[in-house]
């Protein structure tokens, strides 16, 4: 899962951060903002993290940060997702595959919860022995149909909403609406350095 940023502040503050960035260079100031958004992903995912931990290890947590030409700054976090060949796998063998390229996939289920079924429910599938004809095909393919049970009862079952459900962590949604309002103290940190840096470096000249 990713959250794009996005966050509403006071307009005072915002006017004066812009004043201050705009004694840079374009270049600087995307160096600036950019820093200051890696400090801000980085801090997000120590808060993610944790509450995450059971499930998805905190070395696929990952950030991307764009600055685009309009000044847009878009930052996001989330989890890795692999994106190998796994058309030669099924089962629990590809999901040992797909956690090996990255824990994305189970993201869904620990943030968004899942659905476990009670004991004694079953499906209906077709019985491996069963051949239909091509006569009254459908009425033949009915009577192909058996109770499916054991481990992989769940093949073929629809309904999916139906069960028990288990609460996710949602663990990406919350920490991004504690953190995003916090953006402008990162960038306010990181300008106040740059500035105390250049006004020391200018000290310095003859």
């Amino acid at each position: 899962m990713s959250n794009a940023l996005s966050f509403n502040v006071r307009p005072g503050d915002l006017a004066k951060i812009k004043t201050e960035l705009n004694r840079f260079t374009i270049a600087a100031q995307d160096a600036i903002v950019r820093k200051a958004a890696r400090r801000f992903a980085d801090d997000e995912i120590s808060r993610l993290a944790p509450k995450n931990l059971a499930t998805l290890p905190p070395r696929d947590a990952k950030k991307k940060i764009k600055i685009f030409k309009s000044g847009v700054v878009w930052i996001a976090v989330g989890y890795k997702t692999g994106r190998g060949n796994f058309d030669d796998v099924a089962g629990r063998a590809r999901r040992k595959a797909y956690d090996l390229e990255g824990t994305g996939w189970r993201s869904h289920f620990t943030e968004l919860g899942f659905h476990t079924w009670a004991k004694g429910m079953y499906h209906e599938r077709l019985d491996p022995a069963f051949v239909p004809g091509s006569r009254q095909q459908r009425t033949a393919w009915r009577k192909g149909l058996i109770r499916g049970k054991g481990k992989g009862w769940k093949r073929g079952l629809k309904h999916r909403g139906r069960g028990v459900y288990h609460r996710g962590t949602r663990a990406s949604e919350l920490t991004h609406y504690m953190m995003a309002p916090k953006i402008l103290q990162y960038i306010n940190e990181v300008l106040r350095v740059e500035i105390e840096r250049r006004t020391a470096l200018l000290g310095k000249k003859p």
